[in-house]
């Protein structure tokens, strides 16, 4: 009895050491449809400030009465008075989009905040949209044509974060477009991209937010693929599926083999969720097979694909499943290697964003 027992606990070991490598095998399969035709995803965090400007419908810059510089609304509720021409806003991030044999794409963020409310479209349907300028030094490589239409994605509004001169609340806004495909000879001709933005409001005396190209927002193309501490490469993600629990990915789970010449892998990527109490924690990731307790590690590498254990991430570090706030970014461990161990990155080089956690 004990020598069939034995036999039976040893091949159910073989059997279950012979399924762990097929489920990481299946979890790539499934990484491989997802990516499939996906581009490549790059995304500076850079936080530059600079200055826009509102304009009348057609972006002029709307020049105020002498004398009247600190508001001159008597109707702040509906169509407020700026407390002079300019507003501040900040680059907040580009990411370029690299599909092979076809070229680059580009998604500017912007933040700004405003008395008026951005508007996706102006009253007759014509979008609010951005361009995109390419320089080689002070040169001028590349820029989108005025025919072309580059119109925003998103406008999400943060809140009331201040009051203007006048009284009058001044919002928060994140906006974001995507550029038209500009070819790779072109980008790799490059040594910087400058991005601006026309935004209609929802005030027909101040009609556009206006933020123009600006060296005091110009980042440069080429050192970012070569240097993972100045990026942040794509960390991938899939919800719970059938039977297939939630699962997340490096930037390359699939060995894709199309990144930018010269690109440079990162070392690893950290990644942490927000939790109830709105603390960043580590997921706890299932790295000994599926059937095994997760593991609390907040660094994986470019090619990993892990299914995360909800239940220790709930139990442990406070997981609260649904919409779930997730950061990530590049992380070298490595002192001196590519710019490891990358001690200068802030809080704010991370990327955020919403996954649906069951």
């Amino acid at each position: 009895m004990l020598f069939i027992l034995s036999i039976i606990a040893f091949y159910s070991c073989k059997k279950n050491e012979r399924n762990e490598p097929k489920v990481e095998t299946d979890l790539k399969t499934l990484y491989k449809e997802k990516l499939k035709g996906q581009p490549i995803s790059i995304t500076q965090v850079v936080n530059l400030p600079g200055k826009g400007y509102y304009g009348d419908i057609n972006g002029n810059k709307v020049t105020l009465p002498p004398g009247i510089h600190k508001g001159n609304s008597t109707n702040g509720s509906s169509c407020p008075g700026p407390g002079d021409s300019e507003f501040s806003n900040d680059l907040v991030s580009i990411t370029s989009e690299y599909t092979c044999n076809v070229g680059y794409r580009y998604v500017v963020t912007y933040r700004l905040t405003s008395e008026f409310y951005p508007q996706m479209t102006n009253g007759s349907g014509t979008p609010s949209k951005g361009r995109i300028k390419l320089l080689n030094g002070s040169t001028q490589v590349y820029i989108t044509p005025t025919t072309t239409i580059n119109p925003v994605l998103t406008i999400t509004n943060n809140g009331v974060v201040g009051v203007n001169s006048n009284g009058d609340d001044m919002n928060e806004f994140i906006i974001t477009y995507r550029s038209e495909i500009i070819s790779e000879a072109t980008v790799n001709s490059a040594t910087a991209i400058q991005s601006n933005l026309t935004c209609y409001t929802d005030c027909s005396n101040y009609a556009t937010l206006n933020i123009a190209f600006s060296s005091n927002q110009s980042v440069p193309t080429g050192q970012q693929v070569s240097s993972p501490c100045l990026r942040v490469d794509k960390v991938w993600f899939n919800p719970t599926s059938g039977g297939t629990p939630c699962n997340l990915a490096g930037c390359d789970p699939i060995g894709s083999g199309c990144f930018p010449y010269g690109y440079v892998y990162p070392e690893k990527q950290e990644v942490e969720f927000k939790n109830g109490s709105g603390a960043w924690k580590n997921f706890y990731l299932r790295i000994n097979g599926l059937g095994q307790p997760g593991v609390e590690t907040g660094l994986i590498n470019y090619s990993d694909v892990w299914y995360i254990d909800v239940s220790a991430s709930s139990s442990n570090n406070g997981l609260v499943t649904g919409n779930v706030q997730v950061r990530y970014r590049n992380k070298q461990v490595t002192n001196g290697l590519n710019g490891g161990p990358c001690v200068s990155q802030p809080d704010g080089t991370y990327v955020t964003e919403t996954w649906y956690i069951n």
